[in-house]
């Protein structure tokens, strides 16, 4: 019996010494390979991270969204979804505020869906909504992974993005900034904008020309936000903002429900990036400009916009302070 135990701790031992010479010598033979071939195995190693790197993303992606959707077990499910896709398909084909409306009103008033693993809750019930946005407000965050990523270029880490202390320094910010006198100024600025508008239509009136109403409502609230926000004109808005904001906002869009467009590899990607570093040098330019214009104002008349119209960003540098 002894004999055979001993025989048999051999026999796994010469096993164990075979496994060792067998991995040396593939280690030998790779770095031989490595050493004879090095962009080759650079390539490959290239490959190996990136694959690992990605495998370990979606596993931890779908690891988290599962434990979500075990929290969220207990609200309905959107009815159809496909494996991995999940309503993504559905929400692409049909308008999503029509296709979610329909679901709050035949199914139950709150519901849940998933796009790509990722879990939402459309909410249409008061008691609920109550909760989120008034009494248990804190027990909610908000959605940078997701929801709020495409936009992120946009939004950055302002009032709509930001939680805590910084929401709370920016929220202070805005209602210093956002009083009755200026709220009325901008009642005026949409007056205006909107007779612009009308006279536009007018000269289309009883022809054949078609007009695309979306486009001209989009143009408008930007001429009343540039004139509000930096004093613009309403020609200074339309030269710059269709071409660079509306672009954006279009490709931040199509992002929420088609992800995959924020890492391709495309010409779209390219624009939407070049779009974002142009508007971000147009309103970076202008905030300086405003800035020299205020020093100048202030040592000529000893204070700033003395003689023209005090917009909203004169208000937010005066709470700043110019340095």
């Amino acid at each position: 019996h002894n004999r055979g135990i001993v025989a048999r701790r051999l026999d796994a031992s010469s096993r164990t010494k075979s496994i060792d010479m067998a991995v040396q010598t593939v280690a030998m033979e790779m770095w031989k390979d490595v050493e004879e071939r090095p962009m080759a195995a650079a390539a490959l190693l290239l490959v190996l991270g990136l694959a690992v790197t990605v495998s370990y993303a979606v596993a931890s992606h779908f690891v988290g969204s599962t434990m979500r959707r075990r929290k969220l077990k207990d609200i309905p499910k959107a009815p159809g979804g496909l494996p991995i896709l999940g309503h993504g398909i559905t929400l692409l084909r049909q308008t999503p505020w029509d296709l979610f409306t329909k679901w709050v009103v035949e199914i139950s008033p709150i519901i849940r869906f998933n796009i790509f693993g990722e879990q939402f809750v459309v909410v249409a019930e008061p008691k609920f909504l109550k909760s989120i946005w008034q009494s248990n407000i804190r027990a909610y965050t908000k959605d940078m992974t997701f929801t709020y990523k495409p936009f992120l270029p946009l939004l950055g880490t302002g009032l709509v993005t930001s939680e805590g202390e910084l929401w709370r320094k920016q929220r202070l910010l805005v209602s210093t900034v956002f009083r009755i006198d200026i709220l009325e100024e901008i009642v005026g600025m949409a007056k205006r904008a909107v007779d612009r508008l009308s006279l536009q239509l007018e000269k289309v009136r009883n022809t054949k020309e078609t007009v695309d109403l979306e486009e001209l409502f989009r143009r408008l609230a930007l001429q009343v936000i540039g004139e509000a926000l930096m004093g613009l004109t309403p020609q200074e808005c339309d030269d710059v903002f269709p071409k660079l904001y509306l672009p954006i906002m279009e490709e931040a869009n199509k992002r929420v429900l088609r992800p995959w467009r924020m890492y391709l590899p495309s010409w779209t990607h390219v624009e939407f990036s070049r779009n974002v570093t142009a508007l971000d040098k147009y309103i970076v330019g202008l905030i300086r400009k405003r800035r020299q214009l205020r020093k100048h104002e202030v040592k000529q008349c000893g204070k700033a916009a003395a003689a023209r119209k005090f917009d909203i960003l004169d208000r937010v540098l005066d709470h700043l302070g110019e340095e």
